[in-house]
């Protein structure tokens, strides 16, 4: 399996049914990892968000004793929000988060496409899209409506008024 996927991964082949049958546990498997991996990421910048929190806290107020000066809840919530390397984690968690969510629809997208592969093999076995596949015969759909545009240009060409050059006409 590639390493991205775009919306072709999700495309499904008609005609292939089998080989798609075969091909969807892995992008299943494929984009679910993806999700997992990307949730793990987000958790453990969460996690170094909090640390980094604390640690200023406790700086900022360590600070603030050696100095002798008094600060409030306010002024110390106000240097950990605007510290530079605060910032920088916090945006670095917000585009996890993003790439979370991403990867989140994709796993979604490829549950449905299993869903869609199964109704498309029932249809299938229904006999609805026309004739059934059996061992030793297969028409893609695209060879059927070829076949039936030939048909149809065949019925148009007998049908249509024959013009005569040259004679009289009564």
């Amino acid at each position: 399996m590639p390493e991205e996927f775009d919306s072709k991964a999700f495309r499904i082949d008609p005609d292939n049914l089998d080989h798609e049958c075969v091909l969807q546990p892995d992008i299943l498997d494929f984009f679910g990892k993806r999700h997992s991996v990307s949730r793990d990421q987000v958790d453990n910048l969460e996690k170094g968000l909090k640390l980094l929190k604390a640690q200023l806290y406790k700086s900022i107020r360590q600070k603030a004793d050696l100095d002798n000066t008094k600060i409030t809840e306010g002024g110390v919530d106000n240097e950990i929000l605007t510290n530079s390397v605060f910032i920088d984690q916090q945006r670095r968690l917000r585009e996890a988060e993003l790439t979370a969510s991403k990867a989140w629809v994709d796993y979604q997208v490829a549950q449905r496409r299993g869903d869609s592969i199964d109704n498309l093999v029932k249809l299938h076995l229904s006999g609805y899209f026309g004739q059934l596949d059996r061992p030793g015969v297969r028409e893609t759909r695209t060879q059927v409506i070829e076949k039936r545009l030939a048909e149809i240009m065949s019925q148009a060409e007998t049908n249509l008024p024959v013009k005569q050059v040259g004679g009289t006409s009564d």
